[in-house]
């Protein structure tokens, strides 16, 4: 989400995309129709271009000095224009020529009704910081409106549910038991595990999923049979100076009061193992596992209750 520009960018279309989930019912239609109007799906289109450039045009290390060349990457990226010679050389091209491919990924893989004319103009104004074409309850209603014709594959079960866990292949690890130099699944035979997966980064790990752990974590910190082990699962990061490292690993651990086993797992040129073992979507991600070291929960994210309603429940289970 250069790569990592895009990486960054396409972030903020996937908040807004589970943003429009949280919108007032009133704005829905009684009944769904075939596809958005398509002043709806243009104001829309509109919305995310405008929120990923104002995302882009905030980073130092994002913002391109050339929108122009940046605009006319993305405009290639979705077949609009055809590159030309002196496009070789151009970083802000390649910037924009990045973060378009993920960006019309993006049209492809969620917002089928993605109109690719209006989403750059929304990326060039808000590249240049300048007033929305429309007012924000213009942009809310679209936005409702388009929210049942954008997929979220949160929403779709894991298909690891129900199958053995796998072992795993992580490290370096941090507050090992002791006399230990690593841990693998079945070490845990015998005991519910709640697994959590993050990146330092990420927005919703800090927000919901940390809290979520802290909270099961204490519930059942004099409970032997419940054991926690937290991964960093790493699939991006910044090229230069990155943040999804072993060290900011320990100092989150120690940041939110944790003492479970911690590892990391996979760099930005090395996709993290367990994620790839596990079918993981992404962070943050939470699975739980039962005594038989079958996978019974695995999804972006639980409540405290529901996590301890089915610690609970497999707990009382014959192992």
């Amino acid at each position: 989400m250069t790569k990592q520009n895009g990486i960054r960018s396409v972030l903020a279309l996937i908040i807004v995309a589970g943003f429009t989930s949280n919108l007032a019912a009133k704005d829905q239609p009684t009944t769904r129709p075939a596809k958005p109007a398509k002043a709806d799906a243009e104001k829309f289109s509109y919305y995310l271009g405008y929120s990923n450039g104002k995302n882009i045009s905030a980073n130092p290390k994002q913002k391109p000095t050339d929108n122009a060349a940046f605009l006319r990457g993305v405009r290639v990226a979705f077949g609009l224009e055809k590159t030309k010679p002196e496009d070789k050389d151009n970083a802000d091209y390649k910037k924009g020529a990045a973060f378009g491919v993920r960006f019309t990924a993006f049209g492809k893989q969620r917002f089928a009704h993605l109109e690719p004319l209006k989403a750059i103009e929304g990326l060039d104004a808000g590249l240049a910081s300048k007033k929305p074409a429309y007012t924000s309850e213009e942009l809310k209603k679209a936005t409702g409106a388009c929210s049942k014709f954008v997929k979220r594959p949160s929403r779709q079960p894991s298909p690891m549910l129900g199958k053995a866990a796998p072992k795993w292949e992580v490290g370096p690890w941090y507050q090992l038991p002791s006399g230990k130099t690593s841990l693998d699944i079945s070490d845990f035979k015998g005991k519910v595990l709640y697994v959590y997966c993050f990146q330092s980064w990420c927005p919703g790990c800090h927000k919901r999923g940390f809290p979520a752990l802290k909270q099961v974590s204490d519930k059942y910190k004099d409970d032997d049979s419940v054991r926690f082990v937290v991964f960093q699962t790493v699939f991006e990061d910044r090229a230069s100076k990155p943040v999804n490292t072993f060290e900011n690993l320990k100092e989150i651990a120690k940041k939110y009061g944790l003492t479970m086993p911690f590892a990391q797992s996979g760099s930005r040129k090395d996709k993290s193992k367990i994620m790839r073992a596990y079918k993981t979507r992404g962070t943050p991600w939470t699975m739980i596992i039962d005594k038989k070291g079958v996978i019974r929960y695995s999804a972006f994210h639980i409540t405290p209750t529901d996590a301890a309603k089915l610690i609970e429940k497999l707990k009382a289970e014959n192992d």
